[in-house]
C-alpha cells in the first residue's frame, strides 16, 4: 500500500504488471476524504470520490467504476468528473437517492448544494462486483454513520478472503464515524460495529482495512486494540 504521491519502496506489498495489482491511497485533503485506488493493469477502480482525476496524476488511464462508501460530500464532490471519463457509480439505495438532496449529502454544508445523479448501479448485502477475471468488490452492509454506509472488501477469484476491506468513515484506526449527521444513529452504529468484529474475525490477520481518513490498518490490530471493537 503506498499514497499516490510517495516513490515506489521494495519493503511494499504492491506489484505492477499487465494484470496484477496495485493498491494506492489518494490521501486526503482539507475539504476531501480518502480515495482508495485499485489498479489491474489499465483497468482502475476507485473507492470514494472526495478527489478529482487530477489527483491521481498525469498519464493514468480513465477509471472505469466508483463505488461510494456512503453520500458525504467530502466522499462524492468528484463523481461528475469521474463520470465524464466514462465511471460508472456503485453505491447503496439510500446513498443513490441522497446524492439529490443537497442537504442529506452535505454539499449544503460546503456552500455548494449539490443534486448529483442517481448512481448507476445499486449495491446491497451480499452483493458481488467482479473488475475482471480474477478480481472482485464484495459488499457489508453496516448503518450507522450514515443509513447507506458500504464497507467494501476486495476479493481474489476463487478465495472467500479479502486482501484489503474499505471501510469508509464507518470506522477508522482509532475510531468511528460520528452520528450526529443526517441519518446517523448510535445504535445502528453499535449493531454494525459488533456484526464488523464478527467478520473481521473470519478475515486474516494481516489485511489492511483502508478507510476515509487516515491511514490504513491491519485486522489484527484492529481486533486486539481498537477501543471501539473491544468487548463486543
Amino acid at each position: 500500500m503506498r499514497d499516490m504521491n510517495e516513490q515506489r519502496d521494495d519493503s511494499m506489498d504492491t506489484t505492477r504488471g499487465k494484470d496484477e495489482l496495485e493498491l494506492l491511497r489518494i490521501a486526503e485533503t482539507a475539504g476531501s476524504a480518502n480515495g482508495w485506488l485499485i489498479r489491474i493493469g489499465d483497468n482502475l477502480t476507485l473507492i470514494d470520490a472526495g478527489l478529482g482525476p487530477d489527483a491521481l496524476g498525469s498519464n493514468v488511464p480513465p477509471v472505469r467504476r466508483v463505488f461510494l462508501t456512503h453520500v458525504h460530500y467530502d466522499h462524492i464532490a468528484a463523481i461528475d468528473a469521474y463520470r465524464e471519463q466514462g465511471a460508472k457509480i456503485y453505491a447503496s439505495q439510500i446513498t443513490s437517492d441522497w446524492l439529490r438532496d443537497p442537504e442529506a449529502n452535505l454539499s449544503g454544508w460546503f456552500g455548494q448544494a449539490i443534486r448529483f445523479r442517481p448512481a448507476d448501479y445499486i449495491l446491497e448485502e451480499g452483493s458481488v462486483v467482479r473488475l475482471d477475471a480474477n478480481w472482485s468488490i464484495g459488499v457489508w452492509a453496516l448503518p450507522g454513520h450514515s443509513p447507506g454506509d458500504l464497507v467494501y472488501r476486495l476479493l481474489p477469484e476463487n478465495r472467500d478472503k479479502a486482501v484489503a476491506i474499505f471501510s469508509g468513515d464507518f470506522l477508522f484506526s482509532d475510531s468511528v464515524g460520528r452520528t450526529d449527521l443526517p441519518g446517523g444513529d448510535v445504535r445502528q452504529q453499535q449493531q454494525s460495529l459488533r456484526r464488523f468484529r464478527r467478520l473481521l474475525e473470519l478475515e486474516d490477520d494481516q489485511t489492511p482495512v483502508c478507510p476515509g481518513h487516515g491511514r490504513e490498518i491491519r485486522v489484527e490490530r484492529l481486533l486486539r486494540g481498537h477501543r471501539w471493537l473491544i468487548g463486543l
